[in-house]
């Protein structure tokens, strides 16, 4: 489903290629006033700070004090990490981070160090991100720049080709690749659901994992490219539904050092597809049902379904009587259409093809104010 492209450094910076992510020192003060004599005045007294060198932390573990200040810096730079804090871990680390510090609270540092570059890279890439529809390929070919915004899904019979995006950020970072000792990974999830003339649907659920063929170094303003391909339609399917959702995790380089990245949703979508020619039919769909429905054989089932999908509120009670006609005189399979695509009309959720139970809801007021209602429509699930 996915093909994956990736850079590799060669030099200062690799070619794109395609691909099918102060020193705080411990204080204690003592206040240590002599004996005054009668009527003496007492003389201010200026507290001594007794001054524990950092360096000093191992020999004065029984320090309780020294302990638990300790502790609450660790717990500040945890909370800083659980809240994304960049600015404030690199802070804590740099307020910290000195010649004397213990060995044991260093190796904190360092890893919060990381850490806070992990979650400046995610915070890049889950705002900057973006999952768009590829250009036609005429488009391509004319050199046209076709907004994102305008580009509208490909018809059924065509592959949906998707293309997330990463642009680089102010420093350099690099994506390990299969050659690299931390091959940075993304997951791709796609739900598909076709649905059919008669009202039956189809679903189906893929995960994919996709690492990079190469290293990838993301700076001097290139991007990432992730193409995501969704296969064509191969039956009757009169619509497709598509769920696209990307996720990155692993570890990055950043500064030389190697920063983890957690899981993390960066492009996410949701897209529709529809036969070839529906555009004719979507101008004016309610025409288009009366034409289908005039000679209602198998070869129109779909127009008729998919002319009722694409009805405009306006048009749905005069689309119900026509295919309420279907649902009391047609055949039983066209009885079938007419009954799932007046389902999708009314928004009512009643069964398909007990025949009874629809023209029942037609007699009622309930089905008027049903059809008429602005919330019912026939666009979306």
């Amino acid at each position: 489903m996915t093909e994956a492209p990736g850079e590799s450094r060669g030099g200062a910076r690799a070619r794109t290629a395609p691909l099918l992510l102060t020193l705080l020192v411990g204080c204690v003060t003592t206040d240590s006033p002599g004996l005054l004599a009668p009527g003496e005045d007492p003389e201010p007294i200026v507290a001594e700070p007794v001054v524990i060198p950092l360096g000093e932390v191992e020999e004065a573990a029984n320090d309780s004090l020294l302990l638990e200040f300790y502790s609450s810096v660790l717990r500040r730079l945890h909370d800083a990490a659980d809240d994304g804090d960049v600015a404030l871990l690199d802070s804590l680390v740099k307020a910290y981070d000195k010649p004397a510090t213990p060995d044991s609270v260093r190796q904190h540092l360092d890893g919060f160090r990381a850490m806070a570059r992990g979650i400046r890279f995610r915070q890049h890439v889950a705002k900057a991100a973006t999952l768009e529809l590829r250009p036609p390929a005429a488009d391509l070919a004319a050199g046209k720049q076709t907004p994102p915004a305008e580009r509208v899904a490909p018809p059924l019979s065509e592959r949906l080709q998707l293309d997330l995006r990463i642009p680089a950020m102010a420093e350099p970072v690099l994506l390990g690749g299969l050659d690299h000792q931390d091959p940075f990974t993304f997951s791709v999830s796609v739900t598909v659901e076709d649905e059919y003339y008669d009202g039956r649907t189809r679903s189906s659920h893929t995960d994919g994992v996709v690492q990079l063929p190469q290293s990838f170094w993301l700076a001097d303003g290139n991007e990432l490219v992730l193409p995501v391909h969704v296969g064509a339609a191969t039956d009757d399917a009169v619509r497709r539904s598509v769920a696209v959702r990307v996720d990155m995790r692993g570890h990055v380089q950043m500064d030389e050092i190697r920063s983890p990245v957690k899981s993390t949703t960066i492009g996410a979508g949701s897209f529709l597809q529809f036969p070839s020619g529906h555009e004719v039919l979507a101008k004016q769909p309610l025409a288009a049902l009366k034409v289908a429905l005039a000679d209602f054989q198998v070869k129109n089932f779909g127009s008729a379904y998919l002319a009722a999908l694409l009805l405009r509120p306006e048009d749905r009670l005069p689309a119900a009587e026509l295919l309420i006609d279907q649902i009391r005189f047609g055949r039983v399979d066209q009885a079938q259409v007419a009954m799932a695509a007046l389902k999708r009309v009314s928004g009512v959720s009643m069964a398909i093809g007990d025949r009874d139970a629809w023209l029942a809801w037609w007699q009622t007021d309930l089905s008027r104010e049903q059809l008429q209602a602005p919330a019912a429509g026939s666009g979306g699930r």
